[in-house]
């Protein structure tokens, strides 16, 4: 998950705004139903970006991007998106 920095505040700042129907469309085109990607369901999404989260080289080049347009912590942005799929997995079944 090679995502530019910029690409996260993005996410962060639009979680309010997210279709959640038009959103689980795109998941499962994109992804759980794509037999070329590792992930098969928002488990799964949610367990990769959070291993992603979690790495120190990531959070070092989320920490020092010049990308950072919003003010907020990067642990409180890491938390909130997480939220937010971690919501996505009880409208799911």
């Amino acid at each position: 998950m090679d995502q530019l920095p910029q690409d996260i505040f993005d996410m962060y700042y639009l979680l309010e705004h997210i279709d959640r129907d038009k959103l689980q469309i795109c998941l499962d085109s994109y992804i759980n139903y794509d037999d070329g990607m590792r992930e098969n369901n928002i488990n799964d999404i949610i367990n990769r970006i959070k291993m992603t989260f979690n790495t120190r080289m990531y959070q070092k080049r989320i920490r020092t991007s010049d990308k950072k347009w919003i003010d907020e912590n990067i642990e409180d942005i890491f938390k909130s998106i997480i939220d937010f799929l971690e919501s996505l997995n009880y409208v799911e079944s």
